[in-house]
């Protein structure tokens, strides 16, 4: 039972240090977002490398289908290091094309979740929540790009503010320290787990 509470524990804080992070990043300015989206462009070209090797042992997975992951994976990593998006304009064509690549490979791996091996599905999972994770910061990178625009519109800073208020609600939520137990525990991640699911589908309607 104290292996199963410190793993919902453990999860808790995962999402509570993705939340702080999306936070702190809502508060920064135009030039400050596209210095980060860079920061975090190259974290996942690191991330990929780690990926692509996890690959070269998964098991299950046929020639054809390996082989289209190893391309799409290379192609994103290329995607990933085209230079930096000084305006807006550039910020969307960057933001476009990699939502569409990520979104190409987690149609690929979402197959493998119910035909390949524990290990594998384990990385699969991992991919496609690191990769989603990645799509709700470009999101959050975009509203503060478009906020820094000569022309940004009150519309704009009233979402800003709405996905603010929604996430520090989720945060509020996430500090309740009244919850013990391994049953109490589990509901709480669950309830945790589909409100920052909902705080990322809410940004990505903005857009």
């Amino acid at each position: 039972m104290t292996a199963l509470v410190d793993n919902l524990k453990n999860s808790a804080n995962k999402v509570r240090a993705k939340v702080e992070e999306l936070e702190l990043q809502m508060h920064l300015g135009k030039k400050e977002s596209i210095d980060e989206f860079e920061n975090q462009k190259k974290n996942m070209k690191d991330y990929l490398h780690g990926a692509e090797d996890n690959l070269k042992n998964a098991k299950d997975i046929s020639a054809d289908k390996m082989s289209s992951l190893k391309t799409k994976l290379e192609e994103l990593k290329v995607q990933l290091a085209l230079g930096k998006a000084e305006t807006a304009e550039k910020f969307d064509e960057q933001k476009s094309k990699l939502q569409h690549k990520l979104n190409d490979i987690e149609s690929d791996i979402v197959d493998l979740k119910g035909k390949a091996d524990d290990k594998t599905v384990e990385w699969a999972s991992g991919l496609s929540e690191t990769f989603d994770d990645f799509k709700t910061k470009m999101d959050v990178f975009r509203l503060n790009v478009a906020l820094g625009s000569a022309d940004a519109k009150d519309e704009w800073k009233e979402k800003k503010e709405d996905m603010k208020q929604k996430l520090q609600a989720l945060k509020s939520k996430l500090n309740d320290t009244t919850i013990e137990g391994g049953e109490k525990l589990n509901d709480f991640n669950a309830e945790i787990a589909e409100s920052f699911s909902h705080f990322k589908s809410a940004f990505k309607k903005i857009f």
